[in-house]
């Protein structure tokens, strides 16, 4: 989800622009707080001079030997000019040394560097680090999760050209995430696709498996990276504007194929895959197929109804292999409920993609008219170990979803969804940002996503919902309370990681 109204999956902090702005406030704030804190100092330094040894400015000031010459004053004044001006330039050694290690790929030394320049009697004014680490997963657990990274490019072939350097900044930021959460299932969502996979291929070989901000590297030994919708021109008008060949009028928004495509990565065996990216909306049962709300008529034509997809990206069963038993990976990320008319077009197909893994995981009389891109029909068999996970775009509470959208996975008689993952910087983070977060009603530490604070605010809308067959030890969303120049990573999408951890020790007993 979004608040741009010409991308309804740009991150607000596209291309880090945010970030990037944020980190010049606190370079500034930096130098400001060391001059600052240098002139009070030289002040103090001046004035107890100028009372212990008013001898010394008598002098060596120009007209020290008159009869009005005030070695306290003087001591205060010439102090605090000769303070601010080294304390900005010791603020500007400090940023300097943090630089050169940061860039060395070092981000916790930097932070030890800083304490040091720090105890030199400079103090910063910059947040401090919170400190607050992931829990360590228990013997035995699997960690799986969802992040939506928002690496996507205005043009085909721009992100692969920017990860080749090895040096693409929000790139980075993403791979010390995924470092310090260190899942052994992820699942990426708006991550460009090129038919080639080279893109994939470059974060896993430049990013991952080299040490961000002190990180130690992560390896993925298996990959399933498919095709989606977004971008895939649709040769009608989808959009309702009497005009075909836009962005809207592609089966997923998108300006070139496989732009805010999904990637799943694990450290285990995929055995098995199926895919449901041709699936016709038209083919689901007593769906939320978008009307004209006056005349009830249904808001597209017949020969649209005929090849109008569902997925707006796709929907992926994918199979892996834990110790023998099959666990199916439900992948998807519906597109947002916004950025339509009265019709709700987009808000009815965030609500049916989503109903789409409801019917999927329900008893066989749910899932019969389910269909994969190969003409194999139906669901998961009943007992089937899964779980569904992604961009939902839906917030149980909050946001512009279709009532009841979300609820659907939430209350279905399958799936263990008490269990809500929770951040600390979540809560703090929509006190900060005010505006429509004042007139939420959902606990904002369950958030996963910071929009415009003017348009959606905070929601909860990535998800890890496990079946009932699986046990759920812990989870959490990766959102730190406090943020230091070391840990801004975290900002580098506009979404957070989500993740749990499953017992994989009752796997052969359940």
């Amino acid at each position: 989800m979004s608040s741009r109204q010409d991308n309804p999956y740009a991150a607000t902090t596209n291309e880090v622009e945010g970030l990037a702005t944020r980190r010049l406030l606190r370079y500034v704030a930096c130098v400001l707080g060391s001059s600052c804190v240098g002139g009070m100092v030289g002040t103090v330094a001046g004035v107890m001079i100028g009372l212990c040894f008013p001898a010394y400015y008598r002098a060596v000031m120009f007209g020290g030997d008159q009869p009005g010459f005030d070695p306290v004053s003087v001591g205060a004044g010439l102090g605090a000019v000769q303070g601010l001006v080294w304390g900005g330039v010791l603020g500007v050694v400090v940023l300097v040394a943090y630089f050169r290690i940061v860039l060395a790929g070092s981000a916790r030394q930097s932070g030890h560097a800083i304490l040091c320049l720090l105890g030199m009697g400079v103090a910063v004014a910059a947040p401090q680090c919170s400190g607050e680490d992931v829990p360590v997963r228990p013997e035995g657990g699997i960690r799986i999760a969802t992040f939506n990274v928002s690496l996507h490019r205005q043009g085909a072939g721009q992100l692969v050209r920017s990860l080749a350097t090895g040096k693409d900044q929000q790139a980075r930021a993403i791979a010390s995430v995924i470092q310090q959460v260190r899942p052994d299932v992820l699942l990426i969502n708006e991550f460009d696709r090129d038919e080639q996979g080279r893109g994939l291929q470059l974060f896993l070989d430049l990013y991952l498996a080299r040490g961000e901000a002190g990180n130690q590297p992560i390896h993925y030994s298996a990959l399933f990276h498919d095709a989606v919708n977004t971008g895939v021109d649709s040769g009608v008008d989808l959009d309702g504007d009497g005009e075909t060949g836009g962005l809207g009028d592609n089966f997923g928004y998108g300006r070139f194929p496989g732009q805010y495509g999904m990637a799943l990565l694990s450290r285990f065996p995929i055995r098995r895959s199926r895919t449901f990216r041709k699936f016709l909306w038209r083919d689901m049962p007593a769906s939320l197929w978008p009307r004209h709300p006056e005349s009830l008529k249904s808001f597209y034509p017949p020969s649209t109804a005929r090849l109008f997809r569902l997925s707006s990206k796709s929907h992926w069963d994918v199979s892996i292999d834990v110790k023998g038993q099959i666990i199916h990976l439900l992948a998807a990320h519906p597109t947002p409920p916004v950025f339509d008319g009265p019709e709700d077009r987009n808000g009815r197909r965030n609500h049916d993609e989503i109903r789409f893994w409801a019917d999927y995981v329900g008893p066989i009389e749910a899932s019969n008219y389910i269909y994969d891109d190969l003409g194999e029909r139906g669901g998961l068999p009943e007992g089937s170990h899964f779980v569904v996970l992604g961009d939902l775009n839906a917030d149980p509470r909050d946001g512009d979803s279709v009532p009841g959208a979300i609820q659907q996975l939430l209350r279905h008689p399958s799936i263990h969804s008490r269990n809500i993952p929770t951040s600390a910087g979540g809560r703090r983070s929509s006190t900060k940002l005010l505006g429509i977060n004042e007139h939420h009603r959902g606990d904002p530490a369950s958030d996963t996503a910071s929009f415009s604070p003017q348009a959606s605010g905070n929601l909860r809308v990535d998800y890890v919902l496990p079946s009932k067959t699986l046990s759920s030890v812990q989870s959490g969303v990766y959102w730190p309370e406090r943020l230091s120049a070391a840990d801004a990573s975290v900002e580098a999408s506009d979404h957070r990681m989500v993740w749990i951890d499953i017992d994989a020790t009752r796997l052969n007993r359940d």
